[in-house]
């Protein structure tokens, strides 16, 4: 056995003489049994000299390791069969070692000259009343695995960390931080997590109120010990775009026991806008719900407005025509406002003609001044030259006003509009320039997506300028936007420029005594409507044309005509009835005499298909006046293409 054997120094100044401490020798067999267990032990022990570091005792299993005799190795020192920095760890004052009880790496040199690595633990004792080291061989081999296993582990933490889709943090109590992932250092616009370490949300944030905030949530999760889930918090980003983060806050015990906050957040910036497009899309459901309620009726009674005075004003002397004419213009506008809502509320098919864009922007300008106040002074630039492009007129006319109130909206305190077209190589132009705000790049990028908009709450629905590229896109034209912030605006449209005449718009009076059309004459017509008034005004109209007319106050009541056996060689029809429908009256008549022309009529333009059945069917809109009417009824028995 190895025994410990204490002797008392030398007594200190002021200090009483201490008697000796005795150990008293184990009895044989116990020493023998200590004795075995060094010598047998499989894991090779050395004894050392503390201060020579030359070995005084070795075990079996270092000979069989090393390939020593063990009066080889009795020889020998540390410094024979070891490298110098093993060296280095034996020697010191006490305490100064780091082998003391804990591992060292330990290389020793084998007989045959082969340095093999390894570690052990060294134990300071007095051995045959000397001081002492006993080394034991340590098998690193299992705190290796552990420690790869370590390191692996928080290898894959940190790479889940990194990869997860939202922002990870963790901060200490004073809610600095004491990490996050790539995510959060970029919407900190920094470029990597050690920028954000050590640093509070006071410093990384430009808006004061929002690290107030964020410190508030924190001291919630701190002082209660609770989660704080799904909270949404406004964060403003570098580049100033405002995001919207939907962060969850959770208390987190360190490996001292220290607490902090862990944080996850997702940016929904652009789920809240779809939440806000979602809702304002249902509005807009809506709103054409209601369009679509009234636009049939409100188009019924502009027809008989328009319609009646047509006819009056071929019948009153002349200096009556004037005021006549004053409620045409006004049901025309009228017409126009209701196409114009109808287009803004549900989808609504082109009805593209030739049209003069110097007309169209001339006729309207009156309106834009009324519409923009004194403060906003609008200049019209039309070319010296007819401008002519297949379009839909209304839809035109809805992009000159949109772009008109987007550009009041931008001179807040007043300035200039002016508006121009001209011929610009293969397209025609026409030109929208406001003195207003500008723009800067990044919503200028925007501008055209449905539903974006710089206005304030209830100010605004972002579905402007989308109708505008969405109808200028439609009639395969380009727009193009030039904005300096503080220099204004100006919209450029291009248009394919038409190589056919524009189409006459003027209103040509219908004069109830005046019978002049060729083959009216003696051609029956079937006049289905279920509004008295259009009614009445159709069959004026028609009858004055030389047409013999026959009235059906309803579908139900057009299918008993047809039952009759009359041979119809036109169907003028409304679309929309209660119970059978236009398309029932018109399906019927075909059946019963092919080759029947038919003309629907409606408050709403209606897809292809329906014009389709039957074959060349032709549609007048409402509100119409007597001389469409009359063009629609000789084009369809003439055999031209409907208009």
């Amino acid at each position: 056995m190895v025994m410990l054997d204490e002797q008392p120094g030398p007594p200190q100044s002021g200090e009483r003489p201490r008697p000796a401490l005795a150990i008293t020798p184990p009895p044989a067999p116990v020493d023998d049994s200590y004795r075995l267990l060094f010598e047998r032990a499989p894991v090779p022990m050395w004894v050392v000299d503390a201060d020579a570091l030359r070995f005084l005792a070795v075990n079996g299993a270092v000979s069989a390791k090393y390939g020593y005799d063990r009066d080889e190795l009795l020889g020998f020192g540390v410094a024979d069969v070891c490298p110098a920095e093993v060296v280095d760890e034996l020697t010191g004052p006490p305490g100064a070692s780091r082998g003391d009880g804990r591992p060292i790496p330990w290389r020793h040199r084998t007989k045959a000259g082969v340095l093999l690595d390894g570690e052990a633990i060294t134990v300071r004792f007095r051995f045959a009343g000397r001081p002492a080291r006993l080394i034991l061989a340590a098998d690193g081999a299992d705190r290796r695995k552990a420690a790869a296993a370590l390191r692996e582990r928080d290898e894959l933490l940190r790479s889940i960390v990194a990869a997860i889709p939202c922002g990870v943090f963790w901060k200490d109590r004073a809610s600095v931080y004491q990490g996050c992932n790539d995510q959060v250092a970029r919407d900190l616009g920094l470029g990597v997590p050690g920028e954000v370490v050590g640093r509070s949300d006071y410093e990384l944030l430009a808006d004061p109120d929002e690290a107030d905030a964020s410190r508030s949530a924190d001291r919630q999760v701190l002082d209660t010990g609770r989660p704080v889930l799904n909270r949404e918090e406004v964060r403003t980003r570098p580049e100033g775009r405002s995001a919207t983060l939907l962060t969850s806050r959770v208390p987190l015990k360190g490996a001292d026991g220290t607490a902090g906050v862990l944080g996850v957040y997702l940016d929904i910036t652009d789920r809240k806008r779809l939440e806000d497009q979602l809702r304002q899309a249902a509005k807009m459901e809506a709103v054409g719900r209601l369009a679509g309620g009234i636009a049939h009726d409100f188009n019924n009674l502009l027809t008989v407005i328009r319609g009646n005075a047509e006819l009056l004003r071929g019948e009153i002397p002349s200096e009556a025509a004037r005021m006549v004419d004053e409620v045409r213009q006004a049901a025309d506008r009228a017409a126009r406002l209701v196409r114009q809502l109808l287009t803004f509320s549900r989808p609504h098919a082109a009805n593209p003609k030739v049209v003069d864009l110097n007309r169209v922007v001339g006729e309207l300008a009156g309106i834009i001044r009324r519409l923009l106040g004194a403060a906003v002074e609008v200049e019209v630039g039309p070319a010296p030259y007819p401008v002519p492009v297949l379009a839909d007129r209304g839809q035109l006319e809805q992009v000159v006003m949109n772009l008109a109130v987007n550009a009041r909206d931008a001179m807040p305190g007043g300035g200039r509009l002016r508006l121009t077209t001209a011929r610009a190589g293969a397209v025609a132009r026409l030109s929208v320039a406001d003195t207003g705000t500008g723009m800067p790049d990044e919503v200028k990028a925007r501008i055209f997506d449905p539903f974006f908009t710089t206005k304030g709450p209830d100010k605004g629905t972002g579905l402007g300028l989308a109708v505008v590229h969405g109808i200028v896109k439609q009639a395969g034209g380009a727009i193009a936007v030039e904005s300096t912030p503080g220099r204004g605006t100006t919209f450029h449209i291009d248009l394919p420029w038409s190589d056919r005449p524009a189409v006459a718009t003027a209103t040509v009076p219908v004069s109830l005594t005046s019978r002049t059309p060729p083959g009216g004459a003696g051609r029956s017509v079937l006049l289905v409507e279920d509004e008295d008034g259009i009614r009445t005004l159709a069959r004026l109209t028609l009858t004055g044309r030389g047409y013999v007319v026959t009235e059906a106050a309803d579908g139900a009541a057009a299918l008993a005509a047809l039952a009759s056996g009359t041979a119809f060689d036109l169907v003028v029809t409304d679309l929309t009835m209660p119970g059978v429908g236009g398309r029932e009256v018109a399906a019927k008549a075909a059946a019963d005499r092919p080759g029947v022309k038919v003309v629907y009529m409606s408050g709403y333009v209606p897809d292809e298909a329906v014009l389709a059945d039957p074959p060349g069917a032709a549609f007048l809109h409402k509100p119409f006046t007597p001389a469409e009417l009359a063009r629609a009824a000789d084009d369809a028995l003439a055999g031209r293409p409907p208009g």
